[in-house]
This record gives C-alpha cells, structure tokens and sequence, in this order.
C-alpha cells in the first residue's frame, strides 16, 4: 500500500485496521484492501466536513465538487473552479479564515486542513509538500502554472462518482 500511494504511516496504520476489521480471514484480499480504502476516505473526508466546516460556508460542496474531476490541477485551472463556487455563492470563507484573492485564499484554506497538496517540478518529478510536513507551507506558495494542485491520496477513493 505505502509503494503505491502517498498515504502518511497514521493513513495506513488506519487503513489496515479497516481492512482487518472487514476481513474474514488471513491474509486479506485485494477486494477487501479496495473496500477499506473506500470506506476510509470517505471517513476521511466527513471528518474535514465535520471539524472545518464551520469555517467554511459550502465545504461539503467544495469537497464533493472534486468528484470525477482530475485529481491533479494547474494552479489557473484550480483557482477557475474555486472562483465557479465562491462566484454562484455555493462556497464562502468565513471571516478571519480568509486574506487576499478568495480563490487562492480557499486553495490556501484547502491546504491547511488537509485535503489539497502543492506539487513543485524538480526535474522530471514533483517535490510534493503537504500539511504534514510543511504546515507553515501555505503563507509562501506560489500562484503561477509551474504548480500543480493535487487532492492527497487519503481522500482519491471517496471522490469517485461511482464504484466498479
């Protein structure tokens, strides 16, 4: 699981108990693997509606607006879509919360809980700083293309539009 995902040791210790809670015997099979994935993100994903949602009018929306979309984003790309929200007034930052542009404030905002990452080019891959390892990250990233956005790992199953 840690080779192909980018899951925290916390993730996966979590996601191993889902899948050892749900099994019926030793060892546990892909299908059994696949279903606690599922069902651990989208615990994953109630727990950032319920604990920051009073900080963020729509959260639940802005969440679930990420279904079937790319898990990955050009920043212009991703500040297009947060600005689609916040413009139709499905999604609000709550005073305090928010400073500057409010589609970069609500990316920002997205970073800080959790849910997004920020990818940097190095090369011919991406240095990949999230809110675990760099929590103060937020105050400095950068706006232009050269970044991308992705939704962390944790949260890719619980995003999908259906199941296979």
């Amino acid at each position: 699981i840690v080779r192909r995902s980018m899951y925290t040791p916390r993730s996966v210790r979590a996601l191993m108990k889902f899948a050892l809670d749900s099994a019926d015997k030793l060892p546990v099979s892909d299908l059994v693997i696949q279903d606690a994935e599922y069902s651990y993100s989208t615990e994953q994903i109630e727990f950032l509606k319920t604990e920051f949602g009073s900080l963020c009018a729509g959260l639940d929306i802005c969440i679930q607006s990420f279904t079937g979309k790319p898990l990955e984003w050009l920043a212009s790309d991703l500040y297009k879509h947060l600005r689609g929200l916040i413009g139709n007034g499905q999604v609000k930052l709550h005073a305090g919360v928010s400073y500057g542009n409010p589609d970069i404030a609500l990316a920002r905002f997205l970073y800080r809980i959790g849910f997004l990452e920020v990818r940097y080019p190095d090369g011919d891959r991406y240095e990949v700083r999230d809110v675990m390892r760099h929590p103060d990250h937020w105050k400095s990233v950068r706006t232009d293309d050269a970044v991308r956005w992705g939704v962390r790992s944790a949260f890719f199953n619980g995003l999908k539009a259906y199941r296979s």
